[in-house]
């Protein structure tokens, strides 16, 4: 909302709170700044005739971070009555009584609807029957327990043998994103409703049915009588065919029980009409009869399948309720309670326990209500105990929302339920207030609104109204309050091209973002104003919304802005399924689990873990995304080769020295650094495909992040740190899946469903930026911005292919499986049902679009084909044909096209122009951030040269170098290092000695090393002497009381500084012991060496890496530091840094990380090392760094 807020009529009516009130807020009107003045007043005592404490207050909002701002502002606005009191006279009774309001704003109830029964339900737990010290289950892991209870009930139903569970099975899957996916979504809607005990089904009409059978024969007859009339040769093979069909029932077809064959054959007179053609030469009667046959078949066919799916629908009703007593036995037995309990629990209370609602009711004096529209019925009976009438004295109900602003369906919503409370109470049982003033938009943006919106909000031409489909009155048209601007402030880009969707989506795409380029350049000619509404400059790139209906189809525009060098952000907050990464992760989970998924291949390989490019994508897919990973490289390259050669090209042959069908090179048609990263993933696939059957889904998971480098790829895109905390986010998830049992393929089934469902609480939180913002209109709900663009106008809605559903009685319908056919057939009830939701999914769609138009300040941009009217195009156009004059039409070809230098604007007060500022220039991009593993970075700090010869080139350091031990070799050393490691992260340290050294061994088996072998014997050994030595017995000790974490992963981040980007050091913790006393911790790294003199200073780099971990992890902790040799004394050496060791590593850590990016090659003598240092230090590149002249 823009500027100051002057509170007209109705407003001023609000606060004066003579009645229950329901208070029809447009956009953009100001309801929250209302309803803080509300507040204010009431605790006064100017609305009610009397103050009222806060704690006799409640204000209840939909989501915490509206209820945070309400408190902030209210918490504000008091402050500045106590303040103003204060100053006029500090020993007022005024000014006390402020500071008292002031203070007691604790007491008084601002939150959720959750919170609000959460906190009645806390105060009055043993009335409730619940536990006081119960926790409220994330959404995460309410939806898992969900999903287990849901595949629990369906794998028990088959493990009994019932029939109809089968065949429910067969036709849906009996995995999660199955059978079981259709029980938890109804389980979750029922509680949602608040609909509890058995389930209800919707009725079949065996008596409809069979009348429609004999319909259905008797237009068979006709049709076989018409056949006279038959003069084309369709025509006689159609009569032919039906008198076939109709020779085929069998006895009782006609006139026995329904049954599935029955239905089948019957049906054989429907597939007879197939085809075949009546024309006019053959006879009118001929072609009634066909269409009567026809007409009859579809009548028939869903009536029957209602009867013969009664078993099915039985069974479905079953699952539900196992699945609902599974849930409901985990949570009790977790002490836990979801989100829909608090609300069923809230209301069971009320409607049970006179004495608690007559309390609840006698404590408070005002209920006031913000986002009334998006209120279900389970709510609403809430408010109705709380606040309604006949329950004796209580709180005056306040009301606040707008029904043109209801779209959370998904999340169970009603907006019938405010039309009837606003019909109720305008009947007179209360009032209705109306603000329709918008102090948001410009005049002429308003005037699009209205005008669409008018003719938008309408019930289906011919249909009996509804509550949930509005009808667009005098009132609900928005009045500005802002000075008129530009006009017209819409614009209207125009795509004249063909192509498909894809196509057309791409050049949209691209249209958008030249325009935002030309309107921040100035070349577009527009202006915007400031929140003054006078002021007049040029748009910003922050000044800019994208907003789609879905965020499915976002990646174009993303690549449009990048390739323009728009800069944009996304926005954050609800979407975590929805974020990229995190369904990128579902689709790698997808194709480990079933190879044959080419979605979630075409997904994978345009993910960052390969992220190839869409030509090559078409070429692998071309040539079989499912047989990728089978493939040689060579086998692989030359297939794509053939593949882009075309269809029926043959092999070509190999020439050349080293040809051969197996050659490493990429193809010719891919780049070779996507083929890199190709080969890469498939390798990696390859290794998880293996273990998918082996590993819990969370270490799988793990392991292909740690494969794929995944966090690193996407710490190096944009938004990179959010987009990694989501995947850190991710991982626990599946961690906690496989806790309860998941496999891949339940979690990517998971997780495909989940994307699908919008999020709980979709809220946007846009970080400030001079950047576009990119969001869903559902998340920019409450926000607004100088230009709002508008895309894809001309989208659809989504076909409605849900086998089963609630009807609004909450029966359950659900289609028939056909096990013959093997396909499922829509019932009458099913079709009803559907129907039903598909005319309320078109209520909220045209809902939504005066949600997203509502959002523009200045200017709307909208685009997209479309002709059909539903869409929001045609919805658009609807508007403007009455008034053509509120859009400019711009061509796409023209938006793209390069265009004339930007004429100057004049000024609104009429004085000269001046000449237009140079455009803004983005700033340069920052460098991206590096990571690196601890130990890459210390081994570059000591040399450079060994780092970029062995870690960087591969070259493999050589054995048995001059002056280098045998028994020291490189590669034998670190093996052996890492064998040692792992024995001790998996063994009990504290275990009897016999029974140590056999988890020792078996430590070692499970590396595939032989335990009786004599290099892997003196490494368990010299362990074992390791865990009977002071260091060893320690840890031991530690273990045991629990003060000992091993193998600790971490992620730090340093910097940037000195110019040098961020670095990430990736990195574990060999083991984090707590001190007994005092909250100190000790980290211990392991070294499996014996103590030489300067080693402590050899690993001091790691060391200050891991402290500073340890550090970060656990603040104001003391954190020491110790090297344990595992060798020789087992010596222990303290190497705790010191404060400015850890601030130099701080500021060093990025430069170093950025130079071994870089990978230079410096000089031995650069370095100022000599041979014999190198040598002393056991290199074996010495021979490489300083070689011999010849004859030396």
């Amino acid at each position: 909302m823009s500027g100051k807020v002057t509170f007209g009529p109705a407003a001023q009516a609000l606060f004066r709170l003579e009645a229950p009130t329901a208070v029809s807020a447009g956009a953009g009107s100001g309801k929250t700044t209302a309803l803080v003045e509300l507040c204010v007043r009431l605790l006064e005592g100017s609305a009610l005739g009397s103050p009222c404490e806060p704690r006799e207050l409640a204000a209840i909002t939909f989501t915490e971070k509206a209820a945070q701002e309400l408190e902030e502002r209210l918490r504000g606005a008091v402050a500045a009555r106590a303040r103003a009191a204060r100053e006029a006279d500090p020993e007022s009774p005024e000014a006390r009584a402020w500071l008292e309001r002031l203070h007691g704003l604790d007491a008084m109830a601002v939150g959720t609807i959750h919170g609000f029964c959460g906190r009645l339900l806390r105060e009055h737990a043993p009335e409730a029957g619940l536990d006081p010290e119960a926790a409220v289950l994330e959404e995460d892991r309410a939806s898992g327990w969900i999903a287990a209870s849901a595949q629990a009930a369906v794998v028990a139903a088959l493990d009994a043998g019932r029939p109809a569970a089968r065949a429910l099975a067969a036709g849906l899957g009996a995995a999660r994103g199955g059978l079981p996916a259709l029980v938890g979504g109804l389980l979750r809607e029922r509680a949602t409703r608040g609909d509890g005990g058995p389930v209800a089904l919707a009725p079949a009409d065996e008596e409809a049915a069979l009348a429609a059978r004999a319909r259905l024969d008797a237009a068979a007859l006709a049709l076989l009588g018409a056949g006279a009339e038959a003069a084309t040769a369709g025509a006689r093979a159609l009569v032919e065919a039906v008198g076939r069909a109709r020779e085929a029932l069998r006895p009782g077809d006609l006139d026995g029980a329904l049954s599935a064959d029955a239905l089948a054959r019957l049906g054989g007179l429907a597939d007879a009409l197939r085809g075949k053609r009546v024309l006019k030469a053959d006879g009118p009667a001929l072609r009634e009869a066909r269409e009567a046959l026809a007409a009859a078949w579809e009548a028939l066919e869903p009536l029957a399948a209602g009867v013969l799916a009664g078993p099915q629908q039985a069974e479905l009703a079953r699952l539900v309720e196992d699945a609902e007593a599974r849930y409901a036995a985990r949570k009790a037995s977790a002490r836990a309670v979801d989100f829909d309990d608090l609300l069923l629990r809230a209301r069971d209370l009320l409607r049970a326990d006179p004495g608690v609602r007559a309390e609840l009711r006698g404590r408070l004096r005002a209920l006031l209500v913000d986002e009334y529209q998006d209120v279900n019925p389970v709510q609403q009976e809430v408010f109705e105990l709380v606040a309604g009438p006949g329950g004796g004295p209580g709180p005056v109900l306040v009301a606040v929302g707008d029904l043109k602003q209801s779209i959370y369906r998904f999340r169970g919503a009603d907006v019938a339920v405010f039309a009837r409370l606003i019909r109720r109470l305008d009947a007179g049982e209360g009032r209705v207030l109306h603000l329709s003033e918008n102090h948001r938009s410009a005049p002429a943006v308003l005037d699009l609104v209205n005008e669409v919106s008018a003719r938008a909000f309408r019930p289906p031409p011919g249909a009996p109204p509804r509550d949930d489909e509005l009808a667009f009155g005098e009132h609900d048209r928005l009045v500005p309050t802002r000075p008129d601007a530009l006009r017209p402030a819409c614009e209207v880009l125009e795509d004249g091209a063909e192509g498909n969707a894809a196509e057309r989506r791409e050049r949209e795409a691209e249209a958008i973002a030249a325009r935002i380029g030309a309107l921040v350049s100035g070349a577009a000619g527009a202006e915007i104003r400031e929140r003054d509404g006078v002021t007049a400059r040029r748009p910003r790139f922050g000044d800019v919304a994208i907003l789609f209906r879905r965020l499915t189809q976002i990646a174009p525009y993303e690549r449009a802005l990048r390739a323009a060098g728009v800069p944009y952000r996304l926005a954050r907050g609800g979407g975590f399924y929805q974020a990229p990464e995190v369904r990128d992760l579902g689709e790698l989970l997808a194709a480990v689990a079933d190879p044959s998924d080419a979605v979630a291949w075409a997904a994978l390989l345009r993910s960052p873990a390969c992220a190839v490019s869409d030509g090559a994508l078409l070429l692998l897919a071309r040539a079989g995304l499912a047989r990728l990973p089978w493939l040689a490289p060579g086998e692989l390259a030359a297939e794509v080769d053939r593949v882009a050669a075309g269809a029926d090209a043959a092999p070509a042959a190999d020439s050349g020295p080293g040809a051969s069908p197996l050659r490493d090179a990429a193809p010719r048609a891919i780049p070779a650094d996507e083929w890199a990263r190709l080969l890469r993933l498939l390798a990696a696939y390859r290794t998880l495909h293996a273990l998918r059957d082996r590993v819990p889904v969370g270490e799988l998971c793990a392991r292909a992040v740690e494969a794929l480098d995944l966090d690193a790829a996407l710490l190096a895109g944009p938004d990179g740190e959010r987009r990694a905390v989501n995947l850190e986010k991710a991982l626990a998830l599946a961690a906690r899946f496989g806790e309860d049992g998941g496999t891949p393929a339940e979690l990517a089934a998971h997780l495909r469903a989940q994307a699908a469902r919008p999020p709980r609480e979709p809220e946007a939180e846009l970080e400030a930026a001079d950047a576009v913002a990119l969001l869903s209109v559902h998340q920019a709900k409450g926000l607004e911005w100088p230009v709002a663009f508008v895309p894809d106008l001309g989208a659809r809605a989504r076909a409605d292919l849900r086998r089963a559903l609630l009807d609004r009685e909450g029966r359950l319908c659900v289609a028939l499986f056909d096990p013959a056919r093997e396909a499922f057939v829509e019932t009458a009830a099913l079709a009803s049902a559907r129907a039903d939701d598909r005319r309320s999914a078109a209520a909220e769609s045209r809902r939504l679009l005066y949600v997203a138009l509502t959002r523009a300040r200045d200017l709307l941009v909208l685009s997209g084909e479309g002709s059909g009217a539903e869409t929001w195009r045609g919805l658009v156009e609807a508007g403007l044909a009455e008034r053509p004059d509120l859009a400019r039409r711009i061509p796409m070809a023209e938006v793209t096209a390069p265009g004339p230098a930007p004429a100057q604007l004049a000024p609104a007060d009429g004085s000269p122009a001046a000449p237009l500022a140079p455009p803004p220039l983005a700033p340069p991009a920052p460098p991206s951030p590096v990571r690196a593993a601890v130990t890459e970075l210390a081994e570059y700090a000591r040399c450079p040269r060994r780092h970029l010869l062995g870690r960087v080139l591969g070259i493999p350091e050589p054995r048995g170098a001059p002056g280098v031990p045998p028994g020291d070799d490189p590669g034998r050393a670190t093996a052996r290092g890492t064998l040692a490691h792992a024995m001790l992260a998996e063994t009990d340290l504290g275990a009897p000695p016999l029974e140590r050294r056999a988890q020792l061994a078996a430590a070692a088996a499970r590396r595939g090393y032989d335990p009786a072998s004599p290099g892997v014997r003196r490494i368990l050994l010299e362990v074992a002497r390791f865990a009977e030595s002071p260091g060893g017995r320690e840890l031991a000790l530690a273990a045991r009381d629990g003060r000992l974490s091993r193998e600790v992963p971490f992620l730090l981040r340093l910097g940037p500084g000195d110019g040098a980007p961020p670095v990430y050091l990736v990195g574990a913790l060999d083991a984090l012991v707590q001190e007994r006393r005092g909250g100190g911790l000790t980290v211990v790294d392991y070294k499996y060496a014996t103590p030489r003199p300067g080693a402590a200073e050899r690993y001091r780099l790691q060391l200050l890496a891991y402290v500073l971990a340890a550090a970060r992890a656990h603040p104001g902790a003391r954190v020491r530091a110790r090297l344990q040799f595992l060798r020789g004394d087992h010596r222990t050496v303290d190497v705790t840094p010191s404060a400015r060791e850890l601030e130099r590593f701080e500021q060093d850590a990025p430069r170093l990380a950025a130079e071994a990016r870089r990978g230079a090659e410096p000089s031995p003598a650069e370095l100022g090392r000599d041979e014999a240092r190198c040598r002393a230090e056991g290199c074996g590149y010495v021979p490489r760094c300083f070689p011999r002249r010849h004859g030396e």
